[in-house]
């Protein structure tokens, strides 16, 4: 099971026995939170199962995001540059240009993150 804060796991508990209740506390401080949420995976006839909470929005909490915006703009760049090196990936221009300006979008969203 982990404890995931932010989109990172802060926290991990082994769990054994039937695996089917399992209880555990944990403290995080919340000043370096914005939401948190559980997860857990099992193997099970060769396939993984998951589960994971709804997230919990902390208040008050505060996080320093530059570097996941940083990480989408990266990774929205390198969808613009193969979008405009494959034009065959598209049935129509008019198709390219819409999902380039909705990258285009999301690209000026997540770069106001990184200022």
């Amino acid at each position: 099971m982990e404890i995931v804060a932010n989109g990172r796991v802060v926290q991990e508990f082994a769990v054994s026995g039937d695996r089917t209740n399992f209880q555990r506390e944990a403290t995080l401080e919340a000043g370096q939170r914005t939401w948190v949420a559980v997860r857990c995976f099992a193997t099970a006839d060769g396939t993984i199962r998951m589960a994971h909470a709804k997230p919990v929005f902390v208040r008050g909490g505060t996080w320093d995001a530059t570097a996941d915006a940083e990480f989408f703009v990266q990774w929205i760049d390198d969808l613009i540059a193969q979008t405009v090196a494959e034009p065959e990936r598209f049935a129509a221009d008019s198709e390219r240009a819409a999902v380039l300006a909705v990258y285009r979008e999301a690209r000026r969203f997540f770069s106001r993150k990184t200022d």
